[in-house]
């Protein structure tokens, strides 16, 4: 025997006769199964689907016939398929929860009752379908003047001018070790979003992911070195804090 051994006492042992039985029951209850709602997510998106229709505008940000819509052209090619548990109906419905209402993994997983794997993994399924959709519904801009400029007091002015070019910052939550980057000028966090949009007010490029105390004109700049182009004898409109960026962008 180890002479440095020394038995518990009467007393360590009736410690540990009353804790380990606790441990032991509350190791059990936190396997409990979390997500036991009789509201699934699959009935949740159904009742909204077939009920008042503010609902699925409250909710997704959008009209339920064009939600169907874009379900549909979402499953055409096979883009989304129905999951084992989770329909595309669902899968899309997830996506566009989490972005109308910025939520969290844990809110989706609650309101969807669905694990937050399962979540993170149809969010990520749906933006890559989503993107692929680009190319049908996304066209350059045309190089033909827009009738509008052809009106007196912008002709010939903005004869060759195709779109307009601004930036706006997108509010984002961050750990709180990752937040100084993009604290702006006004002291909030956000991303600073070059976008330039056609006279018939539809975008045509987005340049995202600049941290919020970046200039605009550094953002346009880094866009111009990652494909953006504007083309030969043609020019955007933009305002005075482009001024830096030279060639065939023209400020007003």
């Amino acid at each position: 025997m180890d002479p440095s051994y020394c038995r518990r006492s009467k007393s360590e042992d009736e410690f540990a006769l009353f804790v380990l039985p606790t441990l032991g029951e509350h190791s059990y209850s936190s396997r409990r199964p979390m997500h036991t709602s009789i509201l699934t997510g699959a009935r949740r998106v159904n009742e909204i689907l077939n009920g008042h229709e503010d609902l699925c505008k409250r909710h997704f940000r959008m009209e339920t016939d064009i939600f169907q819509a874009l379900v549909q052209k979402l499953r055409e090619n096979d883009r989304l398929v129905d999951g084992r548990d989770v329909s595309v109906e669902e899968q899309v419905a997830i996506f566009l929860y989490a972005l109308s209402k910025n939520a969290t993994n844990d809110t989706l997983a609650d309101w969807f009752q669905h694990s937050g794997q399962t979540i993170s993994y149809y969010f990520g399924e749906v933006l890559s379908a989503i993107t692929e959709l680009y190319s049908v519904y996304i066209r350059p801009p045309s190089l033909h003047p827009h009738p509008i400029l052809s009106k007196e007091k912008f002709y010939p002015f903005f004869m060759d001018c195709i779109d307009a070019i601004d930036g706006t910052h997108i509010p984002l939550k961050l750990p709180a070790d990752e937040q100084e980057p993009y604290r702006n000028r006004k002291q909030t966090l956000s991303q600073n979003v070059m976008v330039a949009c056609d006279f018939d007010l539809k975008f045509v490029h987005v340049h995202a992911g600049w941290e919020g105390p970046a200039s605009d004109a550094r953002v346009l700049q880094d866009a111009l070195n990652h494909g953006f182009q504007v083309p030969p004898g043609k020019f955007y409109l933009v305002d005075a804090v482009y001024t830096t960026i030279f060639g065939s962008i023209s400020w007003y």
